[in-house]
């Protein structure tokens, strides 16, 4: 059998600033007075619209020898536009963003499913089931000025964006090595090398790299059944891979001083110990109280190592498979 189906929808906003959101507050007094005000939390905007999606899909299913083979493939084509997200405006009306139609997309995809019966007798049956799904796209237009704490994720976003580049891409900053001292060292928006000039607030992105995406390219499932009269016995594993995740950061446990109860990562052991040592490492000293002293904690925690843990030595592969689940019944 073969399917096809072509249609255009439009898709329900999550927000609703088409006009000024404005809620009750109870602003501050130094006394015991009290009095109700109204707070704008979303500028009105006036051209905000709905979401909308083109697609196309194509399809078919196909059954071989009495059914012990079945086979179906979808593809898919769909084009996203006026879809909803911050947009950086001049500051006017007190808020420096608001909610607009801000991108369009473009998403295609396949997905393959195969379930077959490979051995069926009066008491005993077994059954496999495959399925993968391909899905990539591209970010084809984007009003927006994200900083560099928004493109490597620093924000909270997890990831950001850019046109010709997939949704929920990962940038980081460009590492450049250790320095003599262990510190690390980056290659900045004029393409010099630095130690402290990376300000996450900066929206000058144009230097980042590339990582990859957050969301996996790539994803299925293989199951086996296996019956014996009323017992059976079901096992599936799933996969993804295509993607990339930002690794755990060393800010936060890097500090002037330890005790003998902190408790590290074993990649600390490869760290920068001796002259030398940053020819065959990139994980930076464990900085001393002169340093502290010399560069100023800040400088180091916010800048140089914050830096570090969103550069792209802090990157890998998210790809893994998982065991999911081992059924067993009995059908009295």
């Amino acid at each position: 059998s073969f399917k096809a189906s072509f249609g255009v929808t439009a898709v329900a906003p999550s927000v609703s600033n088409s006009l000024a959101q404005l809620y009750i507050n109870n602003p501050w007094r130094n006394s015991s007075q009290r009095e109700l005000g109204l707070e704008i939390q979303n500028i009105a905007n006036h051209d905000l619209t709905y979401e909308k999606n083109q697609e196309l899909n194509l399809g078919t299913e196909l059954g071989l020898l009495k059914d012990k083979i079945n086979l179906s493939v979808e593809w898919f084509n769909r084009r996203s536009y006026d879809l909803i997200g911050d947009i950086v405006t001049q500051g006017t009306g007190g808020f420096t963003t608001k909610k607009g139609n801000m991108a369009e997309m473009r998403i295609r995809g396949i997905e393959v499913g195969l379930e077959t019966t490979n051995i069926k007798t009066a008491d005993f049956t077994w059954k496999t089931s495959f399925v993968h799904s391909y899905n990539t796209n591209e970010i084809t237009k984007l009003n927006t000025a994200p900083t560099i704490g928004d493109m490597v994720g620093y924000t909270g976003t997890g990831g950001f964006s850019r046109e010709g580049y997939p949704l929920s891409s990962l940038f980081s900053v460009p590492f450049n090595g250790l320095d003599s001292e262990g510190l690390p060292t980056f290659l900045d928006q004029d393409g010099k090398p630095t130690r402290f000039n990376i300000d996450m607030k900066d929206r000058r992105v144009d230097f980042l790299k590339y990582s990859g995406t957050l969301i996996p390219t790539d994803r299925g499932s293989l199951g086996n059944t296996f019956t014996y009269k009323g017992i059976s016995v079901g096992v599936v594993f799933t996969y993804a891979y295509g993607n990339v995740v930002r690794l755990k950061g060393i800010r936060d446990i890097y500090s002037g001083t330890y005790a003998d109860a902190t408790s590290i990562p074993n990649e600390v052991n490869d760290r920068w110990q001796f002259a030398g040592d940053e020819n065959k490492t990139n994980i930076p000293v464990l900085f001393s109280g002169y340093q502290q002293y010399k560069y100023g904690y800040n400088s180091l925690m916010d800048r140089a190592y914050r830096s570090y843990d969103y550069s792209d030595v802090r990157v890998a592969k998210g790809d893994n498979i998982r065991l999911k689940e081992i059924s067993i019944g009995y059908t009295f």
